[in-house]
């Protein structure tokens, strides 16, 4: 999709950095300690901390990207904006259904519509309730 990070030739032009680090995977250090790790961060980085390159090869940074999708995009230091990501998921071969000829969008709801259309509603017993409910 043009203007985001989903276009291969626009991400590679980006800079890898994990400067959010929301989701950043743990792991045990030389000395013992935990340091902290992303696939998304530079690859020199990712190696020294023991991460496998071929593990971090078309990994792209979900972390700025999301952020970039919901209006709060990094502004970086040479001006640069960080973009959005466009994320689709497992159901995106079925998208095809929530369009037609006459209207090729769809909305949030469309999509809920469909992802719900086969699901009945729990039983009082599968009900979540927050806690202290």
């Amino acid at each position: 999709m043009e203007d985001t990070n989903s276009e291969s030739g626009a991400y590679e032009n980006r800079t890898r950095v994990c400067d959010l680090g929301y989701l950043r995977h743990a792991y045990r250090r030389p000395d013992g300690g935990i340091g902290w790790r992303c696939a998304s961060e530079p690859l020199d980085a990712w190696v020294k901390k023991g991460g496998d390159p071929l593990e971090a090869e078309g990994r792209k940074c979900l972390c700025n990207g999301l952020m970039a999708n919901i209006g709060m995009p990094q502004v970086r230091r040479d001006g640069s904006v960080e973009r959005p990501l466009l994320t689709a998921g497992d159901e995106v071969c079925h998208i095809h259904r929530l369009m037609t000829p006459a209207s090729p969008s769809y909305a949030a709801r469309d999509v809920l519509e469909f992802l719900l259309q086969n699901r009945s509603e729990p039983s009082d017993h599968e009900a979540v309730h927050p806690a202290g409910s």
